[in-house]
């Protein structure tokens, strides 16, 4: 029952990606008002992190909770049956915090918590988009098109862990370089 990866069905986690074999480019006439708007937010909220991270404003957080919640919004009414009874579950959860304390600060520190996988996720479309119009990528897809699941699922783990672990490395070298210069070097590097 192997079959060569290259000639699998697409995969419900593709579908939902929008994975194409052909290009993963989206034209913009195809997309809903509500795709129109979520994808606004989302840029918007990217932008905000990222003046955020330079320029440390409370208006800039304060408007990127605001587009991450508009964001949750739009999206969550075209996730899965799972995620949307979890998201209604935080919902009330949430409802119930404000209504019991009074208080909506610990539900907005949440949001405010997440702002950073906000402006990851545009990231991540991002590089995936570029890399779905790279030629070699079609290259990379006909030499493995021809390898068993186990192969490819082999493949990308190996792949996943190398990025991960170049991404581990750096960014130990720039928490690192945060640390104050008069510690001494022992526990700088522990």
């Amino acid at each position: 029952d192997r079959t060569p990866c290259g000639e699998r069905k697409t995969r419900k986690s593709d579908r939902l990606l929008g994975a194409q074999r052909e290009s993963a480019v989206v034209r913009p006439e195809s997309l809903s008002p509500l795709q129109r708007l979520s994808g606004a937010l989302l840029a918007a909220l990217w932008l905000l992190v990222a003046l955020h991270l330079l320029i440390a404003l409370p208006l800039l957080r304060a408007l990127a909770v605001a587009c991450l919640a508009g964001f949750l919004a739009c999206a969550i009414p075209r996730a899965s049956l799972h995620i949307r009874v979890l998201a209604a579950f935080t919902a009330a959860v949430a409802g119930w915090s404000i209504a019991a304390g009074g208080n909506w600060d610990p539900v907005r520190g949440g949001l405010e918590s997440g702002l950073i996988f906000g402006a990851f996720i545009p990231t991540i479309m991002l590089l995936r988009s570029t890399a779905d119009e790279s030629p070699l990528l079609a290259a990379t897809r006909s030499r493995i098109g021809g390898w068993s699941d186990g192969q490819c699922e082999l493949w990308v783990q190996t792949v996943s862990h190398l990025l991960g672990s170049f991404l581990m490395i750096g960014g130990y070298v720039i928490a690192r370089s945060a640390l104050p210069p008069q510690m001494p070097e022992p526990r700088r590097i522990r």
